[in-house]
C-alpha cells in the first residue's frame, strides 16, 4: 500500500490534537514493521504511523505502556536541565483524548517530529558507537526507577533464550532432509553451545540480575542524534520496551556494532570482531549507566553479548529450517548466511572474552576514578 498526500491521511492526522493547518502528508523513514508518514503542517512537523496489527493485536495498551514511559523519561529530562521535546518521543493524543485512531485496517498514532535530528544506518567512526553506547546507558538509568510491571508486554518471550532453543529443536524434527543436511555444522554449534541459552535466564529467575525496563532492539538506527553539534540526542522506537535485563540491550548492540561486515556477509573472512569498537560503546554505556547498574549486571555484560548473538543465530537458523516464514529473504540461503554470519561473531567473542571483560572492568574504574578526583 502507498501513500503520498492521499485525502485519507490528512483526515486521519486531522483526527489528532496537532498545531497548525496541514500541509503536507508524505512517507517517511525506511522501517519494515509500521507504514511512517512525515506529516507538516503551519506550525509544526509530527509522524503518523499505521501500526502493524499482525504485530500489534492491541495497539491500546502498547500506547498506554509507552506514554507511560514517555511521561517518565521527560520528568527525568526536565530534572537535569535538559528538553524532553527533543530528547525523547512525545506523543500526541487525539482530539478526543486517546491516543489512536482506527480505521478499517489498522490503527494509526502521532509522535511530535524532532526537528535537527539525523540517524546513522552505518558506523562511521569508532566515537560514534561511544555516543551510542552512552544514549542507551542513560535511557535505561532514567527508566531504572520505573516499574517494570507497568509495561505491556506486546512480544512474550521476546528474549526468552531457553523457548528459542526448544523452538529449534522442534524445527529439526520437521525440517526437509536438504536443509538439515545443508545446516550441519551449525547445528553441532548450536548444541554444543546450549549452555549460552540458560545462563542469564537463570541469573533473572533466581533474581541475581534484577528485572529492568529495557529497550530490546538497541541497533544504531534507533538513536537520533543532533544534525548541529552531533551529539546523541534522544533513544527512539518504545514499541519494543518490555521487561528484561540491560545485559541483553549492551549485548544486541555489541552484536551489530562490533562486527566489520553486513549481516548476511557469505564470504566469512570478511566478518572480523571490531574491539576498539567494543571499547568504545562499553565506554559510554558505562558512563550512561554508571548510577544504576549493579556489579552483578556489569559482570554479566559480556555474556549478554555472548547469549543475544546466539540468539540471533539461533533464530535465524531456526527460520531456514522450517522454510523462511518469518524473516524476509531475497535470495535462497539468505537466513543460513545470516546465521553463520552470528556464529562466526560468537567465536570471536568466545575467543576474547576474558579479554572483553578486563576492558568493562577498566573503563568502569576509569569513571569511578575521574568521579572521585582521582
Amino acid at each position: 500500500m502507498k501513500f503520498s498526500n492521499e485525502p485519507r491521511l490528512f483526515e486521519i492526522a486531522a483526527g489528532f490534537a496537532i498545531e497548525g493547518r496541514i500541509l503536507s502528508v508524505v512517507p517517511y523513514g525506511n522501517g519494515h514493521i509500521h507504514q511512517t508518514f512525515r506529516v507538516v503542517t503551519t506550525e509544526k512537523a509530527y509522524i503518523l504511523q499505521r501500526l502493524n496489527p499482525l504485530l500489534f493485536p492491541e495497539p491500546e495498551k502498547l500506547m498506554i505502556s509507552i506514554v507511560g514511559v514517555c511521561e517518565h523519561l521527560r520528568g527525568k529530562i526536565l530534572a537535569r536541565g535538559g528538553n524532553p521535546l527533543r530528547e525523547t518521543l512525545t506523543p500526541v493524543p487525539t482530539k478526543t483524548a486517546g491516543w489512536l485512531i482506527r480505521d478499517s485496517e489498522a490503527s494509526w498514532r502521532v509522535f511530535r517530529f524532532i526537528e535537527d535530528s539525523v540517524c546513522h544506518e552505518t558506523i562511521d567512526d569508532t566515537d560514534l558507537f561511544r555516543k551510542v553506547g552512552e544514549a542507551l546507558g542513560r535511557f535505561t538509568s532514567d527508566l531504572s526507577d520505573y516499574d517494570p510491571g507497568r509495561l505491556y508486554v506486546n512480544f512474550p518471550g521476546f528474549h526468552d533464550t531457553p523457548a528459542r532453543f526448544r523452538q529449534f529443536l522442534e524445527a529439526m524434527e520437521k525440517a526437509e532432509k536438504e536443509r538439515i543436511d545443508g545446516a550441519g555444522t551449525e547445528i553441532i554449534f548450536v548444541l554444543q553451545n546450549e549452555n549460552l541459552a540458560h545462563g542469564l535466564a537463570e541469573d533473572l529467575r533466581d533474581g541475581i540480575l534484577p528485572l529492568r525496563v529495557v529497550h530490546n532492539d538497541t541497533k544504531l538506527n534507533n538513536v537520533l542524534f543532533d544534525g548541529s553539534s552531533g551529539r546523541a540526542l534522544a533513544v527512539i522506537d518504545f514499541d519494543t520496551i518490555m521487561p528484561g535485563t540491560p545485559c541483553h540491550d549492551f549485548g544486541d548492540a555489541i552484536r551489530f556494532g562490533c562486527n566489520l561486515a553486513t549481516e548476511d556477509e557469505p564470504d566469512l573472512s570478511k566478518v572480523r570482531f571490531s574491539i576498539e569498537r567494543f571499547r568504545a560503546f562499553a565506554r559510554g554505556y558505562l558512563r550512561g549507566s554508571r548510577n544504576f547498574l549493579t556489579e552483578a549486571e556489569r559482570l554479566r555484560l559480556v555474556s549478554g553479548a555472548l547469549t543475544i548473538t546466539y540468539e540471533n543465530g539461533l533464530r535465524f537458523l531456526t527460520d531456514h529450517l522450517v522454510g523462511d516464514r518469518y524473516y524476509r529473504i531475497d535470495r535462497p540461503g539468505q537466513n543460513l548466511d545470516r546465521c553463520r554470519t552470528q556464529f562466526r561473531m560468537l567465536e570471536a567473542m568466545k575467543t576474547l572474552k576474558t579479554r572483553l571483560e578486563t576492558i568493562v572492568e577498566d573503563e568502569y574504574q576509569k569513571i569511578i576514578s575521574l568521579e572521585s578526583g582521582g
